[in-house]
């Protein structure tokens, strides 16, 4: 059985195959380890990587390809705040090193934050069109897109903190051409979506959920706007629901259901 060793470790899975992929270019074959920890949109649990391997012998060579990319990235040193940098026998203040470095990288600090953005993807059904397009900014994953029906239309966009965890995705489930489903979330685990579903430009479902699993459900008046009807879940099923019965805004009826949905009598 063939050795592999690790190359590489992204933060998410899609840089990881941005990786892969460029490994593949210089004819060396890889794999991705450590996607199983990830939900459906490539994002992982806190504090878990996705690793690239590849076989031992190929590892130099591989990690030559890593080290040309990372090259090309560039990394700021933190300085401790007032604490001189010396430099042989001269001490130079930090506000000197700042102002020198003002004066001299001001055409390259423009150059990098506004040109340093590349693109990646995959063709799932082999079509010639990317079903997913990855962006990088300054070497690090900051939105991805999905054309989830392969209609050549993507369905759902992903976008990413410079620490490269989710910040927010906007979905269009119904296929339509809009994006009607707004979702946050916190530390790469979806918290809130917000669905528009008559199109209106208005949200009229929210989902609440915590560890990716549904809680809550509120539905709201698509005329009025207001707070209509409210269904609790436990980890499995629904439990209660609470609605409006008489469109006063109050939430006046409440049911419980039992093991199969069956509503329970009071």
């Amino acid at each position: 059985m063939d050795i592999m060793k690790c190359v590489y470790e992204a933060p998410n899975g899609l840089e990881a195959r941005m990786i892969a992929d460029l490994i593949a270019q210089a004819g060396i074959h890889s794999r991705v380890d450590g996607e199983f920890l990830q939900g459906g949109v490539g994002e992982l649990f806190a504090g878990d990587f996705v690793r690239v391997l590849v076989e031992d012998e190929s590892f130099e060579e591989a990690r030559a390809v890593v080290d040309t990319w990372q090259a090309t990235q560039v990394s700021v040193a933190n300085v401790e705040k007032n604490k001189p940098i010396s430099f042989g026998s001269s001490k130079i203040s930090l506000f000197i090193v700042l102002v020198i470095g003002v004066l001299i990288g001001s055409g390259g600090v423009h150059s990098y934050y506004n040109t340093s953005e590349t693109h990646n993807g995959l063709d799932h059904n082999r079509d010639g069109v990317l079903d997913e397009k990855w962006t990088f900014l300054r070497g690090k994953i900051s939105k991805a897109e999905f054309d989830n029906n392969f209609d050549g239309e993507m369905d759902q966009i992903v976008y990413y903190s410079s620490r490269g965890k989710i910040k927010y995705s906007e979905t269009d489930l119904n296929h339509d051409g809009i994006m009607d489903t707004h979702t946050q979330y916190r530390n790469n685990n979806p918290i809130l979506k917000k669905s528009d579903t008559n199109g209106d430009g208005h949200h009229d479902l929210f989902t609440y959920l915590k560890n990716r699993t549904v809680y809550k459900v509120e539905f709201y008046n698509l005329q009025t706007t207001a707070l209509i009807k409210v269904q609790e879940f436990d980890a499995f099923k629904l439990i209660s629901s609470k609605y409006d019965s008489t469109g006063d805004g109050t939430l006046d009826k409440f049911v419980n259901y039992g093991e199969y949905g069956e509503v329970k009598k009071h």
